[in-house]
């Protein structure tokens, strides 16, 4: 079946946006335009006025986010499990940016951290961008990153452009610009650059030499970092209409040439002069309607609780459909027993003194029983916790001190202390058979003594004791 999705794209002075529809396999650019805001300004109005110039075929949106709106931040983690990786960073955020929106863009895993890249945004900042499209009555489905969008569509058109798998591109917008390198599935490398397409046309001469610096050290901690060779060419992305006046000076002084993207492999409407600045949004629809990376996806904290409070109803609504059909059935079945019901209400009747003495002896049994499982239980549970203590003490490394431990029903639901190494405690526990189950929880910290503090829960699992 068909899909249809609308990328739109406000920028400082303008408006971008593509209709995007794939169908088994293959896509297509069904409209898009790109207009300067008028003298007075954006509003409300003028976005609707354009909308149905252009045909547009719902208000239905996924949302382009600025450059200068989204930070960059890297995390050092300890080596952690993969489990425990969101936990970690989500913990880590909510300590020093409590009120940002973030999503995970890369996780390097070393020998003993792990660095963690993210891209985040203020959810105010984010909310007032996208409350200029609800305000035009706009549906946002959510917003997404400039070099996602240009990874998609880099990947896309793969084979049409002869790629090699790894790009390096420059997207130049109107008062900054963005240097990265990416795979279809990774982000290797990106830099913020603060040249914009503005000072270039104001000022080229000024802002060149700057520009040009700024890309060769980008281009040799791209070679360092990853290992790999200056790429044959650059893709150049932005707000830019013809060829710049300035290029042909950059791709002397670096010595690559630069690619600019005036066609693709989708069909339908040709974008033109157009395709290098509507790239990323193309390559957002074919997220939306393909890809489907939601840990790409941005959304404000309201828009998050909506949809968990609709996937609530939604689980209401189905259960109570799964309701309705379990009542129907039982009441056919109920229609099916009154005969022998009734029969059995008259037997019952008559041998009302016997029935109730079975149920008093039935009674009286299941009481029993449930004394001997409770003497059964206290007996095998008996002396089980100084047996923990016991196997405990054996297996903790030199120097390592417990100073609380909270057990409940043989379960051990907190274990802290501190230790020279709490790997090697972690080892010691895993050795031992009765211990094996104990894993990390939180993170581990360091007191000013250099003993790392711990909190470890777990199961003690004695074997069984022979007669």
């Amino acid at each position: 079946m068909a899909k249809t999705t609308i990328a739109v794209y406000l920028g400082e002075n303008h408006l971008a946006a593509v209709e995007v529809k794939a169908n088994q396999g293959s896509a297509e650019i069904l409209r898009y335009t790109v207009e300067q805001f008028p003298e007075s300004g954006f509003s409300s109005e003028w976005l609707l006025e354009i909308w149905k110039k252009e045909y547009f075929s719902h208000n239905q949106v996924i949302a382009l986010l600025p450059l200068n709106l989204i930070k960059y931040k890297t995390l050092t983690l300890p080596k952690l499990p993969d489990e425990q990786i969101q936990a970690g960073v989500k913990l880590e955020m909510e300590n020093t940016d409590p009120e940002a929106v973030y999503r995970i863009i890369s996780i390097q895993k070393g020998a003993e951290n792990t660095l963690i890249k993210l891209a985040l945004v203020k959810d105010a900042d984010l909310g007032s961008y996208l409350d200029r499209l609800s305000a035009a009555g706009f549906s946002v489905k959510w917003a997404g990153l400039n070099h996602h969008g240009i990874q998609n569509y880099l990947g896309f058109n793969l084979d049409f452009f002869e790629g090699s798998g790894a790009d390096v591109y420059l997207s130049v917008h109107n008062s900054c610009s963005e240097f990265g390198a990416l795979t279809n599935e990774e982000l290797l490398f990106r830099r913020n650059l603060l040249i914009g397409g503005n000072d270039l046309a104001t000022a080229s001469s000024e802002y060149l030499a700057e520009l040009v610096e700024e890309l060769q050290l980008s281009l040799v901690s791209f070679r360092t970092t990853n290992n790999m060779p200056v790429p044959e060419r650059i893709w150049l992305f932005g707000e830019f209409r013809t060829k710049p006046e300035w290029l042909d000076h950059l791709s002397a002084a670096l010595g690559i040439g630069f690619q600019i993207s005036d066609q693709n492999r989708l069909s339908g409407v040709i974008t033109g002069k157009y395709t290098a600045e509507l790239a990323p949004l193309v390559g957002l629809s074919l997220d939306d309607v393909w890809l489907s990376r939601k840990d790409w996806r941005f959304t404000t904290n309201e828009q998050t609780l909506r949809e968990v409070n609709h996937r609530k109803l939604l689980t209401g609504i189905k259960s109570g459909i799964a309701a309705l059909m379990l009542l129907g059935g039982l009441l056919l079945g109920i229609q099916a027993k009154a005969v022998r019901e009734e029969k059995n209400a008259l037997w019952l009747h008559e041998q009302q003194e016997s029935v109730a003495q079975l149920r008093r002896d039935e009674t009286e049994a299941n009481r029993k029983i449930e004394q001997i499982k409770t003497l059964e239980e206290w007996l095998g549970n008996r002396g089980r916790e100084l047996e923990f203590l016991r196997v405990l003490e054996a297996s903790l490394p030199e120097q390592t001190q417990i100073k609380d431990l909270i057990i409940e029903d043989g379960v051990i639901k907190s274990l802290s202390g501190s230790t020279r190494s709490v790997s090697t405690l972690l080892e010691k526990l895993q050795q031992t058979p009765e211990l094996k189950t104990f894993r990390l929880r939180g993170t581990i910290t360091t007191d000013k003594n250099g003993m790392e503090l711990f909190q470890l829960e777990g199961m003690f699992t004695p074997g069984e004791k022979m007669p």
